[in-house]
């Protein structure tokens, strides 16, 4: 499995704002494997990927999963795709129980009655299901986090692990389409006002 944060693996030049640098991402996968990100424009060239080109400031708020049993489930069509991408250990790991889906989508209608409006042209939920990956992060076309590779197997019993992938995705609004003034840097060297466990890189 990969989790591919694209501020490990780029350069950019000092002493522009990282909304004005743009990039034409590629990736090269190992053979068969499967992927997950909120970038747009892929397309699959055997085991490469390219992608539109993108900001830096968007290229590093979007993570890819990748993974040898990656399975996607369409959460919501409208107005705007919501997909829930699952990475496993196991193919077997990576099927959820016949409620999970209809959780999730409610959790989805919820957020628009809530906030009364979205901002995103699709969402996607990256979910790993391992005990070897740690991760927990929001932004603002995905959210990124990590439950233990037994998760849908105990999904009856380990209840409040369910809710890990909607905390992120109400930071969708809140933290990062929508962010306080001193958690704002023109680029990534640059230290935030203030600290914040969790939330988005970008």
């Amino acid at each position: 499995m990969l989790d591919l944060q694209w501020q490990t693996v780029v350069l950019y030049p000092a002493g522009y704002y990282v909304r004005d640098i743009t990039y034409l991402p590629s990736v090269t996968l190992p053979q068969g494997w499967q992927f997950a990100t909120a970038l747009d424009g892929a397309v699959r060239t055997g085991d490469v990927v390219n992608f539109a080109p993108v900001t830096l400031d968007a290229l590093v708020d979007s993570p890819m999963l990748a993974g040898a049993h990656v399975r996607r489930l369409m959460i919501e069509e409208k107005p705007a795709p919501v997909s829930l991408y699952l990475a496993g250990e196991t193919d077997a790991a990576t099927q959820p129980p016949p409620d999970a889906v209809a959780r999730y989508s409610s959790v989805v209608a919820q957020a628009y009655k809530l906030f009364g409006s979205h901002h995103y042209d699709h969402y996607d939920f990256l979910l790993w299901i391992s005990d070897d990956i740690s991760t927990y992060y929001e932004h603002h076309r995905s959210g990124e986090q990590s439950v233990r590779a037994d998760f849908f197997a105990r999904w009856n019993t380990s209840t409040g692990y369910r809710a890990a992938p909607v905390h992120g995705y109400v930071h969708s609004w809140n933290g990062t389409f929508r962010r306080p003034v001193e958690m704002w840097t023109p680029d990534f060297n640059t230290p935030s006002a203030i600290r914040c466990f969790g939330c988005s890189r970008a």
